[in-house]
């Protein structure tokens, strides 16, 4: 975010994810670009069932995670996102809206066993 309060995507390829250490979440270059912070779950791998999941995504109007054609969304306070959503094994991925457009940006994805 800049100064004047409105968003900008970052640039620096020098800003180090919180999902990029081994073991963490898969996350992708709008996790970095929107500066996202992750708050829970750090890990990979997921158990199925209930998942608490935070994240900080300054800028999104809305932020869900989607496993196939299942979309949990999380509730928003302020720029924090959470939720419990109930994940079956596969993939689940999360997904934010910034407002550009009927597209959304995939943020990090869990495997879930």
């Amino acid at each position: 975010m800049r100064e004047d309060g409105k968003c900008s995507l970052v640039r620096d390829s020098s800003l180090v994810s919180r999902a990029e250490c081994p073991g963490s979440p898969r996350g992708t270059p709008a996790f970095q670009e929107w500066e996202v912070q992750l708050t829970c779950p750090r890990q990979r791998t997921l158990e199925s069932g209930l998942a608490a999941i935070e994240l900080r995504v300054p800028c999104a109007r809305s932020v869900f995670v989607k496993q196939g054609e299942v979309s949990h969304q999380l509730r928003q306070e302020g720029d924090v996102f959470r939720g419990n959503p109930r994940l079956a094994p596969g993939e689940a991925t999360v997904f934010a809206d910034f407002g550009n457009g009927w597209t959304y940006d995939g943020l990090l994805s869990y495997h879930v066993r």
